[in-house]
């Protein structure tokens, strides 16, 4: 069985709040749609965050972007 660490609570909030990361980004990490990301935050009742204008992605995770960006440009 794969592992789906978004089930879990503590592991969502982890990234979602304390990281800082949006849903589809979170669902990237995790081969999921982000209505799937969405779900969980509802089910495990965590307030989901409006999306900041100008907010700037995380540099972990902007790197592993460009790093997929240029395995598929290949």
């Amino acid at each position: 069985m794969r592992n789906k660490p978004y089930q879990n609570k503590s592991w969502l909030i982890r990234q979602y709040v304390d990281n800082g990361l949006s849903c589809k980004e979170i669902a990237y990490l995790c081969d999921v749609h982000p209505t799937t990301i969405q779900k969980h935050l509802q089910k495990h009742r965590i307030l989901r965050l409006k999306a900041k204008q100008g907010k700037k992605m995380p540099k972990h995770i902007e790197k592993m972007f460009t790093e997929c960006s240029y395995i598929i440009s290949l």
